[in-house]
């Protein structure tokens, strides 16, 4: 891809280009620990005044793709404009032919392509994504992944490489994100600064919440992600109180999975597009297979946009071996997933737009028991877009559903376990856009209601999974007033939440005093209100300060609520109620944020760029729930011990330092991700029900590469450091886990010819002895020794796109 340096702002101040001077220093030395590629194409226009905005004139732009059509425009109006070449990759405009203002003639070219322009302070303009927000808010030319940020809501986001694909890896990489590590277990479990969990994080596919959980014990976690990389087009985090449907019941942040789109498999001059990647490896690696296939009408076919695309995907992987050599057949790596999607888009005009999607994955693995699992993914989302600053409506329903089966293949105590997980749900948002004089407003409204519905299907087997439904709603609304170099963002959501389900009849009628001595059914209601306030200075183009405080909640699932006490003995499957607290409240958060981002084009030659965002968080916690266990005697004098989840006593405290940075001049790139945090939640029992105990202390990854004959050969090295992490062992101890030292991966790829790639990835090149943290494998692989991390790998495979 071409690099066009941006265009200076000729009316950028002399004192305020002396400080840019001064601060050139400081920002050159971090750019070589920081990375990101950022680029930016301008049109060096005289700075319009208001009268020439509301100046009609007739446009005559040819449909077509966006680039092109938006240069065409800026040039006719007179403005300079300035975005990344990213944002408007694949994407295509209906074109302009008629009479318009210029803020008409942007809003219809841009009409239906999830983008829009924002004046800044210096009267220039700049394309950015329609979820972003305005302008003294961010920092630069902006990215689909860039680093500036509504205060309070921290983002992050990375693209999927066919050379870089394990998906733990990929979600660690982003500062204050992690994940609950298992060698044998495949669905991803994303901590967000030391919380995990149904309602603690909000994990997606495709924007549709993930809820399944199975309480099997020895570190099961959830609610997990179960998403075939190979199907993945990249993976967006938010950290902290995120505003709008996603952040109702939402306790620290979300987790997006994205899978292709049509725009990601038809280039934007085709009608139809196909990719194919085929990889293979050494070390229980197996193979892995890929077809995607799409078209989409191109303005000159129809009035509107209509496209469909379908996916597929099958992997086989076997035992690996860890750099002493050993493997582990009992809790084995081995696994054969099995993917697939269809998304349908009907967009007969500019002002209806309707996207149907369905994901499904399955897949047979080992963990503790044998699993057969079944995961699908289903949304439709409506967006109807007149010409009008009040109506920007955007309407979506959902279902998620999870059947998990054990098979028998083996004697073992659960096997013949039957359960699913069915959650469906709507939610619509309307987005206003106005001024007060020169403060320019952004108003978004609306509701979010979701259910779920956890059934045992073979009750007499269904161990600690109790069955129950869980219930949320929402009312949300965000303000955003932007003045100058200000910004405010004042935000709530008003979330309500009931759980019900059923109490057995409890062994020890004492402990269930309260509610009759159990067999019951219990159903519970709560309401909060969350407020968020944010604001933002950017004194400087290349430097935005901004600052939050917020209130969250999260309600109790009911896996937690209607907890069982199962004795293990020969009537494992006999239900009992004293494990159940159906007197649990939710957890209530107070969160604050600070920090800064700065940014700078041409640091070093004429089209490099660099960013660095360091941010603060303080998160206190009332109410949060913890598994713990007591002792109890029972009628006859017998002391026995039962698992309760209860509302910890004390305020939890969670706050740490998070560094994200980036620097891209063509040649050379890399990128730096940097967290060191105390995350540390109550100690439990050891029962190993908890998602993450902790994050390790300090984590990061380093990503360095180089770009060679045109960009078609990639070369890159990638750093990755965990520092010690705490976890539960023995009867409410903890230990401290080693630091994993760094590991290092070489990757690289080479686009053969304009339709075919190769790629390669090393994996532990230096095949070092060390062990994942947040990582259950201390349990579920204890013969092994310490190391439980994979030896050095090698994979390898052909993309084909057409």
């Amino acid at each position: 891809m071409k690099r066009i340096a941006p265009t200076v702002n000729p009316g950028q101040q002399p004192d305020r280009h002396r400080v840019f001077k001064a601060a050139q220093g400081a920002l050159t030395v971090l750019a070589l620990a920081v990375s990101g590629a950022s680029v930016a194409m301008a049109a060096p226009m005289e700075a319009p005044t208001a009268q020439h905005a509301a100046v009609r004139k007739h446009y005559q732009i040819a449909a077509g793709p966006l680039a092109p059509a938006l240069n065409q425009l800026a040039g006719a109006t007179g403005v300079m404009l300035t975005f990344a070449p990213e944002l408007t990759d694949k994407r295509q405009t209906q074109g302009l032919d008629g009479e318009y203002n210029r803020k008409e003639a942007f809003d219809l070219l841009l009409m239906g392509t999830g983008l829009r322009i924002v004046q800044l302070k210096d009267k220039s303009f700049v394309l950015r994504a329609e979820e972003q927000s305005r302008s003294a808010l961010e920092v630069g030319p902006t990215l689909v992944n860039a680093l500036g940020e509504r205060p309070g809501v921290i983002r992050s986001s990375r693209e999927v490489h066919a050379e870089r694909q394990d998906l733990n890896s990929l979600v660690r990489s982003m500062p204050g994100t992690y994940t609950l590590h298992s060698r044998s277990q495949p669905g991803v479990s994303v901590n967000i600064r030391g919380l995990s969990g149904l309602g603690r994080v909000n994990t997606m596919i495709d924007g549709v919440t993930q809820t399944f959980r199975n309480n099997a014990g020895h570190g099961s976690g959830g609610p997990m992600a179960f998403v075939d990389p190979n199907l993945l087009a990249g993976v967006d985090v938010q950290r902290g109180a995120v505003d709008g449907a996603e952040g109702a019941n939402t306790l620290g942040g979300t987790a997006n999975f994205r899978t292709f789109d049509i725009d990601d498999i038809v280039k934007p001059d085709h009608r139809v597009g196909v990719r194919s990647t085929y990889r293979t490896g050494n070390n229980g690696y197996g193979n892995t297979r890929m077809l995607a296939a799409g078209a989409r009408t191109r303005p000159e076919d129809s009035e509107g946009v209509y496209g469909i695309v379908a996916a597929a995907s099958s992997s086989q992987t076997g035992e690996y071996k860890t750099s002493s050599g050993q493997e582990n057949h009992y809790d084995t790596t081995k696994q054969s997933p099995r993917s697939g999607l269809l998304k349908v888009r009907l967009q007969p005009n500019d002002l209806h737009r309707l996207d149907l999607s369905g994901v499904q994955y399955r897949n047979e693995f080992y963990h503790n028991y044998p699993w057969e699992l079944r995961n699908e993914t289903y949304r439709a989302k409506y967006a109807y877009t007149p010409y009008n600053e009040w109506v920007n409506l955007t309407v979506n329903a959902y279902q998620n559903k999870t059947q998990l089966d054990y098979p028998p293949v083996e004697e073992s105590t659960f096997i013949g376990r039957k359960t699913h997980d069915d959650a469906h749900g709507f939610d619509f948002t309307n987005l206003s856009r106005f001024n007060f004089g020169p403060v320019e407003a952004s108003w978004s409204n609306g509701m979010r209601y979701y259910t779920d519905d956890f059934v045992a299907d073979t009750p007499e087997k269904r161990g600690a999974n109790p069955e129950g439904k869980q219930q949320t709603e929402s009312l949300f609304s965000t303000l955003e007033l932007d003045y100058d170099i200000y910004a405010m963002t004042l935000g709530m959501h008003y979330d309500g939440y009931k759980v019900s389900g059923h109490v057995p009849k409890c062994s020890i009628l004492r402990e269930c005093t309260g509610i009759g001595g159990g067999d019951v059914d219990i159903t519970r209601r709560e309401h909060s209100f969350n407020p968020r306030i944010g604001f933002a200075v950017k004194p400087y183009d290349w430097m935005q300060l901004y600052t939050s405080w917020s209130r969250t909640s999260r309600a109790p699932r009911v896996q937690e609520m209607f907890f069982e006490k199962v004795p293990m003995t020969a009537d494992a499957s006999d239900a009992d109620g004293v494990g159940a607290n159906p007197y649990l409240r939710q957890e209530r958060s107070t969160n604050y944020e600070f920090g800064f981002n700065l940014s700078r084009a041409g640091l070093f030659s004429s089209n490099d760029y660099a960013q660095l965002k360091v941010n603060r968080f303080i998160s206190k916690i009332d109410g949060y729930i913890t598994p713990q266990s007591f002792d109890i005697v029972d009628d006859d004098g017998e002391y026995s011990a039962k698992a309760n989840w209860v509302n910890w006593p004390e305020q939890v405290r969670m706050s740490g330092y998070e560094i994200e940075g980036r620097y891209d001049a063509g040649f050379v790139y890399a990128n730096l991700s940097w967290t060191r945090a105390t995350t540390k939640a109550p100690t439990t029992s050891g029962i190993e029900l908890e998602d993450i105990n902790s994050q390790p202390d300090r984590y990061w990854t380093l990503d360095l590469g180089t770009r060679w004959f045109d960009e078609r050969v990639v070369l890159g090295a990638r750093g990755e450091y965990s520092g010690p992490a705490e976890e539960s062992w023995d009867w409410y101890e903890t230990r401290k886990t080693q630091s994993t030292g760094v590991i290092w991966d070489l990757y690289g790829s080479w686009q053969v010819q304009q339709n075919v790639s190769l790629f390669f990835n090393v994996e532990n090149v230096e095949n070092k002895t060390y062990s994942y943290n947040a990582s259950v494998d201390s349990i579920m692989s204890a013969s092994l020794d310490r190391g439980t991390g994979r030896g050095r790998t090698t994979s390898f495979g052909v993309t084909f796109e057409y």
